[in-house]
């Protein structure tokens, strides 16, 4: 789920306090404590990069904090759903800033799904401008598997195409 941090966080970020920001963030996010850890040190240097130039990104960044708990790790187990693939998978989401979360993977990978192929192909549309929701980037990751095209396949031709909202497209091959 996509969240902000809060203006206390930012703010105790600003003022150079990293414990009360890290603090902060854990209670608000219920992140574990390295992932408030990098939280911090991701705003503190995307903030660097802010106030030196070198990027026009906004101050009220997107902070994604994944968590999956120890009992839902156990009933993903009992589901034969492949853990460790969500979570790597959720780590790449977490790094390209998509709204992602275990729940929405499983369900996927249990419907015959490909998780990889389907973050990275929008972790790739992402890169090449195009929108495209999970409803139908995982629709045509499925529909494609049927024909052997991958998302990222997809995704590459839509961008030569000069598509910007994949959503628009038909799914069709």
């Amino acid at each position: 789920m996509n969240k902000q941090i809060s203006e206390e966080a930012t703010q105790h970020i600003l003022s150079g306090n990293k414990i009360a920001a890290i603090a902060a963030i854990r209670k608000e996010l219920n992140c574990s404590l390295s992932e408030a850890k990098s939280i911090v040190d991701e705003f503190n240097s995307d903030l660097g990069s802010i106030q030196s130039g070198e990027t026009s990104q906004e101050k009220d960044k997107i902070i994604v904090c994944y968590h999956i708990s120890f009992l839902e790790r156990i009933m993903m187990l009992f589901r034969n759903s492949p853990v460790r693939l969500i979570i790597k998978c959720l780590k790449k989401a977490q790094i390209s800033s998509l709204s992602l979360n275990a729940q929405l993977l499983e369900t996927h990978y249990m419907a015959g799904g490909n998780l990889t192929d389907l973050v990275d192909g929008m972790v790739l549309a992402g890169n090449s401008g195009i929108q495209i929701d999970l409803d139908n980037a995982a629709a045509r990751q499925l529909a494609g598997k049927q024909k052997s095209i991958s998302l990222v396949d997809q995704v590459i031709s839509m961008a030569s195409k000069g598509v910007t909202n994949a959503d628009d497209e038909p799914i069709n091959f």
